[in-house]
């Protein structure tokens, strides 16, 4: 088994055991939406669509949590998934807020 396997095998609890397993997981996670908004939001302030790209997002945990406190955002999630047809890849999603 190879780690993007494993990764998805674990995928859909990471978050639930992430937040027991990790005693600063709100202030991480809020810190990095705190410091991400403020400029998220003067675009949208500007009348532009603010995007993010979220490089290793993983579960995308951190890209819901920016779209649900800067609703117009759109996020761009990149990661390594499982292979597909027995080559390596990439994953591109996309979300509007």
């Amino acid at each position: 088994m190879d780690v993007a396997e494993v990764f998805d095998a674990v995928a859909g609890s990471y978050d639930e055991a992430r937040r027991r397993l990790v005693p600063c997981f709100d202030a991480f996670y809020g810190t990095a939406v705190e410091v991400a908004a403020p400029p998220l939001r003067a675009a949208l302030a500007a009348g532009r669509t603010p995007e993010v790209l979220d490089l290793g997002a993983g579960t995308g945990l951190l890209s819901l949590l920016l779209a649900a406190a800067v609703q117009a955002v759109a996020v761009c999630r990149v990661r390594r998934p499982a292979r597909i047809a027995g080559r390596d890849g990439m994953t591109v999603g996309h979300t509007a807020g």
